[in-house]
């Protein structure tokens, strides 16, 4: 498991997030690199949920991920499926929807595959459960350490 519940309201401190303007991204923490933590709208399981709010612009990129407590690494090189939810306040179309990737305790990160093969458009105040199988991010990523996968990440989805 890679998220449930912060320990910390504001922001989740086992997460990273990367922007390039013109895309915008809300961010949490002193020096805003911190996953949102939501607590206003009911989570889906547990006390609170991760708050991704952004705007994707032609020549931005954003990256937001987040890690299990302490950045703790796990293996995942026989799992089959990862699977999480997602909610909008608004709804949203499926093409619309972030990319997705893994990372290793090297870095490494997998390639950024899109959430829409996986997802109907969300629909607005509803929680959404996305299956996807693990073996996208295998097949395509060969230089990943899945037996030490740290984080699971959302990317810009390039307009």
């Amino acid at each position: 498991m890679y998220f449930q519940d912060s320990p910390t309201a504001g922001y989740y401190e086992y997460s990273w997030m990367e922007l390039t303007s013109p895309s915008v991204l809300e961010r949490g923490g002193t020096d805003l690199t911190r996953f949102p933590v939501e607590s206003a709208i009911p989570a889906q399981q547990g006390m609170n949920a991760l708050r991704l709010h952004w705007t994707s612009a032609q020549g931005g990129d954003w990256a937001a991920i987040a890690a299990g407590l302490n950045w703790t690494a796990k293996d995942i090189s026989n799992t089959d499926t990862l699977c999480f939810y997602l909610y909008s306040v608004e709804g949203i179309s499926s093409e619309n929807l972030p990319k997705i990737f893994m990372e290793d305790i090297n870095n490494t990160r997998t390639t950024k595959i899109p959430l829409t093969p996986f997802s109907g458009d969300l629909i607005a105040g509803i929680w959404t459960r996305i299956t996807m199988p693990v073996s996208q991010f295998i097949s395509s990523s060969p230089l990943v350490d899945f037996t030490k996968i740290k984080t699971v990440g959302w990317a810009q989805n390039y307009l």
